[in-house]
């Protein structure tokens, strides 16, 4: 199975990299700043050394000295007005970041003099009128956030929290639901690096339900772009390994099994395939997992499962993976198509395509029990041919067909349960929905009336 161990990356973007090549090939006027009065001597001498040097040279002047050019950057943001200078410490802050090891940690020993610190320095930006600061400083928030070890994470979340919002409020409404796909790349990208964080996670479910929504657009056919989609399905795939949020995702957001399903038949990419599949399988593989895997039934996710199964694939933990989805989703059918789950279900007057009515070996074990208490389940059956009035018209129509269904599946394996239907009149109820408007109902009719016809010819 995947692990959920993501290691940081350089985001992937051209356009990013174009923007902050151009800013560090921009002069700043700092005599006319210095005498303006907007920086001083002293950290003026800070930059100019760093001119015209490459990133190796500038980690060489840095290196010894990451504390003092720490604070002088984030003092900087919090009081320029520059737009020259914002942009080009935005940049500055993102090459060491990514190229200078511990400069985070100069970064957030700020911390212990205002808890607002560094990350206020660059959330002010995410509105920024210039769009490179805004994209630099949601990039340097992330690798802020993300490069903490594990007791950091614990320890300073109180203090993090409202800018890690804040970060993901802009991801979603300046980046992953714009229509320039450079910049749904940069936010799905800095996503899944906030998701790969357990308690970020919780953050990310505990916000707007919006949040997801937007997400799960991004597999919209409107981009065909794979890589995008991979990295917006690596977040999805994050998100099913707290087990709070995997109990509450199929009610909320029923669309996500259908989805991924929908991903691991279609898709080109093995990639692709395979973290929908692993997915899919954190979903199933919780306790009291029955909810979840009626939804992947009705969604055919077990035909498309096995089909999965015989296709040959290189990866072996995809392999392993479908082996084993195929082996839960079977195991809890069996503890599904109890005659006790089909009767819970007749008692709510609501039908579903839940594994009872599918599944083969349920009728050849239960059909004789519809002959208790008088046939007392086969007419409650019966009954929701017509269903109540305050039922909704997609409900009856489903009802309807389930029924007929059942009663095609029942003379099947029950042949002698045709006399106790004809003195119901269940033949007669059965042929009057042949002319329903609902194609469903229509072909589950004539598939019991066309049983109904063969039992008598044969009686």
């Amino acid at each position: 199975m995947l692990t959920t161990r993501i290691q940081v990356l350089v985001i992937d973007s051209v356009h990013l990299d174009e923007d902050k090549q151009i800013a560090r090939n921009r002069s700043v006027p700092w005599t006319i700043y210095v005498k303006s009065r907007d920086i001083t001597e002293d950290e003026v001498s800070k930059f100019k050394v760093l001119e015209k040097k490459g990133i190796e040279d500038k980690i060489a002047i840095i290196g010894n000295n990451k504390d003092s050019y720490a604070t002088t950057i984030v003092n900087l943001l919090n009081r320029t007005t520059k737009d020259d200078i914002i942009r080009l410490l935005s940049v500055l802050t993102n090459d060491l970041l990514i190229e200078l090891d511990g400069f985070q940690a100069s970064l957030l020993a700020l911390n212990k003099i205002d808890s607002s610190l560094p990350y206020a320095a660059f959330s002010k930006y995410l509105n920024s009128h210039d769009q490179v600061v805004s994209l630099l400083s949601s990039y340097n928030l992330t690798l802020l956030f993300v490069l903490q070890d594990k007791t950091q994470i614990v320890d300073n979340l109180r203090d993090t929290t409202p800018f890690i919002n804040e970060l993901y409020q802009y991801l979603f409404e300046k980046l992953l639901s714009n229509d320039d796909i450079n910049l749904q790349f940069i936010g799905a990208q800095l996503l899944k690096e906030l998701l790969s964080v357990k308690v970020y996670r919780d953050l990310f479910w505990n916000g707007p339900n919006k949040w997801l929504k937007d997400l799960l657009n991004l597999f919209d056919n409107k981009t065909s772009d794979l890589q995008l989609k991979y990295y917006a399905l690596l977040s999805v795939w994050l998100l099913t390994f707290n087990k709070d949020i995997v109990n509450e995702l199929p009610n909320q957001h029923p669309e996500i099994v259908p989805l991924l399903l929908n991903i691991a038949k279609e898709s080109v990419k093995e990639k692709l395939v395979r973290v929908a599949v692993s997915s899919l399988l954190n979903l199933v593989s919780v306790d009291n997992n029955e909810a979840i895997v009626k939804v992947v039934l009705l969604h055919k996710g077990l035909i498309t499962v096995k089909k999965l199964n015989e296709r040959k694939w290189t990866d072996e933990e995809l392999k392993t993976d479908l082996e084993n989805l195929l082996t839960v989703v079977n195991e809890t059918v069996i503890t599904l198509t109890t005659f006790d789950e089909y009767e819970n279900e007749l008692k709510t007057g609501k039908l579903t395509w839940s594994p009872a009515h599918k599944a083969e070996q349920f009728w050849i074990d239960n059909s004789e029990v519809f002959r208790e208490q008088n046939w007392k389940h086969l007419k409650t059956l019966l009954s929701l041919l017509e269903g109540s009035s305050d039922l909704e018209p997609s409900q009856k129509y489903l009802n309807q067909a389930i029924v007929c269904h059942d009663v095609a599946e029942l003379l099947k394996h029950l042949p002698e349960s045709l006399d106790v239907l004809n003195k119901l009149g269940a033949k007669a109820k059965i042929m009057a929905l042949l002319n329903s408007p609902d194609a469903n109902v229509k072909y589950e009719a004539l598939n019991a009336t066309q049983t109904f016809v063969s039992l008598v010819f044969n009686h």
